[in-house]
């Protein structure tokens, strides 16, 4: 990772940098200070699976570009947050067929997830046992106002 002078190491402005923070939580260690500080767009970008989030996350800015059929962050741990998030209606969202619990943001909730819109149309080729959300999928902890404006397009074959 390359800072510029005078640039917060933690203000995540790009694709990249956002690939970066992804490796730091799955290696425990990241901090809660890290935050989006522009629009993030993953075009060609290949995200780490994150068994758990254990941080605090968000700031009023969209995912764009984003390609995927896995989850953002697996579990939220009870101590860690997404909030004020928005998934732009340019991301391409697969469900997963296999069964188990699934969520775009996270499978599972034992935190905070909060003012996270998914705009993003996800298409569903089957739809195997478990719980599904466009969100989350198992909620144990806070989940407000988060609002879904995509469509799931699940197949009728």
């Amino acid at each position: 990772m390359t800072v510029k002078q005078g640039e917060n190491s933690e203000i995540i402005r790009t694709g990249d940098r956002f690939v970066d923070y992804l490796n730091l939580v799955k290696e425990g260690k990241a901090t809660d200070g890290f935050r989006l500080g522009a629009d993030i767009d993953l075009a060609g970008k290949t995200l780490p699976e994150i068994g758990e989030m254990t941080y605090a996350f968000g700031q009023n800015f969209m995912i764009k570009n984003w390609t995927s059929s896995s989850s953002l962050f697996g579990k939220i741990g009870s101590s860690a947050s997404v909030k004020n998030l928005v998934l732009d209606a340019s991301c391409v969202l697969t469900m997963p067929s296999s069964e188990g619990n699934f969520g775009f943001i996270a499978t599972e909730n034992h935190g905070t997830i909060e003012n996270v819109v998914n705009a993003a149309t996800a298409s569903a080729p089957t739809i195997g046992a478990g719980n599904k959300g466009l969100i989350c999928g198992v909620n144990a902890g806070v989940l407000a106002n988060c609002t879904n404006k995509g469509n799931l397009v699940a197949s009728t074959t």
